[in-house]
Formats: C-alpha cells, sequence, structure tokens
C-alpha cells in the first residue's frame, strides 16, 4: 500500500475528529509475546458522516483490531512502518461505509 497522502480539505469547511476507544492487542511477533496499546482518531469532513460512523463502529473496529493484530513490534517501530499502518487503518475504517480509495 502507499502511504496516506493529505487529503485536501475546503478551508471554510471545519473537520470533525472522532476518537475510538483505544485498542489492545496482541502483535504478530513469533519470537515472544508482546502486545500493543493504540489509539485512533479518525478525521472526517463533516458532523453527518460522523454519525454514519457509529452505525458502522463496530465493523470499523473490528477492522481495524486485524489490522493491528497482523502486525509485530519491528513493523511499528520505524516511521515507513506507522506510515504504512495509518494507511492500512485508513482503508479498514472505510470499507464498511462503501468507500472506494484509490492505491496510487
Amino acid at each position: 500500500m502507499a502511504p496516506a497522502k493529505p487529503v485536501k480539505h475546503d478551508p471554510k469547511a471545519v473537520p470533525t475528529f472522532v476518537p475510538l476507544d483505544p485498542f489492545t492487542v496482541n502483535l504478530a511477533d513469533k519470537d515472544s509475546e508482546r502486545y500493543a496499546q493504540i489509539t485512533v482518531t479518525l478525521e472526517i469532513d463533516d458532523a453527518k458522516t460522523a454519525d454514519e460512523l457509529k452505525v458502522y463502529m463496530p465493523a470499523i473496529r473490528n477492522n481495524i483490531l486485524m489490522v493491528l493484530s497482523h502486525k509485530t513490534a519491528a513493523q511499528l517501530l520505524t516511521r515507513e512502518g506507522k506510515e504504512k499502518l495509518a494507511t492500512s487503518i485508513l482503508y479498514a475504517a472505510v470499507r464498511p461505509l462503501g468507500y472506494d480509495i484509490d492505491d496510487e
């Protein structure tokens, strides 16, 4: 996956932020048991979309949890790994809403 690209916003539009409950997940390290505690806040265009997110929140959280549980500690330590994780979380969060994101 390509790193997340900045999204152009209308400067007059105020974004809405939707914080998710924290995730605690066992990582995919095979040599030792490791876990991560991660918080995610989604930035969306408007409050209407925030209301729509609430309906799909169980599916969104499940998708994000699946992404997180397949990562190793080594993958999450580098900047590149964090950027890839952010992109994966973006895809996981919008999939239940039916949004399609270009894979540029």
